[in-house]
């Protein structure tokens, strides 16, 4: 009997060997995603080109803005080229997740739900949420548009969207794929208000016809997004913002685009 327990014992150790074993292989074969776009001479980026100032398209196609910059500033820093694929706001983290893309540099915001599946890099903008409305709008606080029978637009899947639902519960939230469909409708009258970041909302509230309510519903940060197994990636990418924040070239990007000169943490809250 003991010289039978003693050789399960010994069956039980080496089948543990041989499962550590194979987990350690699995784990030398998984290419780290860093030494993958070197490798490749590429990095691939996840953006949505339709926010003016953050990442949009120029008459010519070519994408531009404050995200694609540094986008192109990590590529130069990685010595490879670059390449953007754009998407509609909902199928950021699926191309990102589904390895489509290498990061997403999108104006995403950082929330816990979102961390759940995706990591997140240091911010790289704090701003928070806020409302745009017609010109001739009646409402001139935030707080006005919390009423029954008002229709709020948002992009599908957005922090904008979660806002209304928190903060203006008596409204009706309508959803849309892009900036350029909620505004067409705010424009048509088919929402009484549009939800968006504080940034995008200043370039929205300077279109004829629109006015910007620039008061915080709800404070809120920007952050590159990754997979949570891309730690290597991670950790460079954000020392990639404390080099750039400490050297200069982010403070001059952000004058670029947002015609003022940055201050470490410029958090509007």
């Amino acid at each position: 009997m003991r010289k039978h327990l003693h050789a399960r014992g010994r069956l039980v150790v080496i089948m543990l060997l041989v499962t550590c074993i194979l987990g350690l292989s699995s784990l030398a074969t998984a290419q780290d995603l860093l030494d993958k776009i070197m490798t490749r001479g590429k990095l691939i980026v996840g953006v949505s080109l339709t926010s003016p100032i953050v990442a949009f398209k120029e008459p010519n196609g070519t994408p531009a803005g404050f995200t694609v910059d540094l986008a192109k500033l990590i590529a130069e820093e990685l010595g490879v080229k670059i390449e953007f694929q754009d998407y509609e706001w909902q199928g950021l983290i699926p191309a990102l997740l589904t390895d489509k893309v290498d990061i997403i540099t999108a104006q995403m915001s950082a929330t816990l739900q979102r961390a759940i599946k995706v990591t997140f890099s240091q911010p790289w903008l704090y701003t928070g949420t806020c409302a745009v409305v017609r010109r001739d709008s009646p409402y001139k606080h935030w707080y006005d548009l919390n009423k029954p029978g008002i229709a709020i637009g948002a992009n599908a899947g957005s922090v904008g969207a979660a806002v209304v639902k928190e903060f203006l519960p008596k409204a009706t939230l309508v959803t849309f794929p892009t900036d350029a469909d909620f505004l067409a409708a705010l424009k048509a009258k088919r929402v009484e208000a549009v939800m968006t970041d504080q940034l995008i909302g200043v370039a929205y509230g300077k279109e004829p016809g629109l006015r910007f309510i620039n008061e915080i519903i709800k404070p809120d940060f920007y952050a590159f997004t990754l997979r949570p197994e891309d730690v290597h990636m991670w950790q460079w990418l954000n020392l990639f913002f404390d080099v750039i924040k400490a050297d200069g070239r982010y403070a001059a990007i952000y004058k670029k685009w947002m015609g003022e000169s940055w201050k470490p943490e410029p958090r509007p809250w």
